[in-house]
């Protein structure tokens, strides 16, 4: 049963973030991409919690899902 909890909180976790991180990059897009991403990643350690607020706070997934970005020259 700890497998199932520890496996859907790090799972929710990763989930929640990825929309966290859409929400940011789509709300400011001029910051960096890299400090961005790192925000999203420390929010993730909440698990659920970062579920449910990443989901509600970018409109229901509105800016998608996203957690890797790739170097282009809109992010240097």
């Amino acid at each position: 049963m700890e497998k199932v909890f520890v496996i859907t909180w790090i799972a929710s976790g990763i989930i929640g973030s990825g929309f966290m991180f859409a929400n940011i990059r789509h709300d400011f897009p001029d910051l960096n991409v890299r400090d961005d991403l790192g925000y999203a990643i420390v929010f993730s350690l909440f698990g659920y919690v970062t579920l449910v607020v990443g989901f509600l706070s970018s409109g229901f997934g509105q800016y998608g899902w996203w957690i890797w970005f790739k170097k282009s020259k809109q992010n240097r």
